[in-house]
């Protein structure tokens, strides 16, 4: 929650329009962060080379559904949009 709270509306937006490049299909999903914003305390999607990889995994028992993961970070990611 803290994560995707800290984003801007850009950067969840540009998350959102990426997801089916960034979450494969054991449930993970692969974001890069600016290293400097993150020095400064600030969580922002990075742009140039100095990053952070973050690998961020959704499970479920007995498994993950792509689908249902897809679903869930859309919805949390676009909470408080409208």
């Amino acid at each position: 929650d803290y994560l995707f709270d800290q984003l801007s509306r850009a950067d969840r937006l540009w998350i959102v329009n990426s997801l089916e490049e960034r979450l494969d299909e054991q449930c993970t999903l692969f974001l890069r962060i600016d290293k400097q914003a993150a020095y400064l305390g600030r969580i922002k999607i990075a742009t140039g080379p100095d990053v952070i990889s973050l690998r961020i995994h959704f499970r479920d028992y007995p498994r993950c559904e792509r689908e249902q993961a897809r679903d869930f970070i859309e919805k949390r990611l676009l909470e408080g949009e409208n």
